[in-house]
């Protein structure tokens, strides 16, 4: 089957064709591995669950670095903590 790109820029088409070059590969086989590759990338993000916001802005900062100001003791123990998901 052949796919026709319309509106490629002359710029994107020649680090296309570098990369076809770099890899061995013909600009056909090419293209073909970049999307494969796209898609695939895309399904795995879409099967992992994505962590919530606290979960990700900790992460930015190794737990070792983290200021004793983060670390807080909660008064209300009675409470269930809010489920933010």
């Amino acid at each position: 089957m052949d796919i026709l790109i319309r509106g490629i820029t002359d710029g994107l088409k020649k680090r296309i064709d570098r990369r076809a070059a770099l890899h061995g590969n013909s600009l056909s086989r090419e293209m073909t591995l970049l999307i494969e590759h796209a898609l695939a990338d895309e399904e795995a993000r879409e099967d992992t669950p994505r962590a919530g916001l606290g979960t990700r802005l900790s992460n930015l900062v190794a737990t070792e670095d983290w200021p004793e100001e983060f670390f807080v003791e909660r008064e209300m123990l009675d409470r269930e903590s809010p489920d933010f998901s």
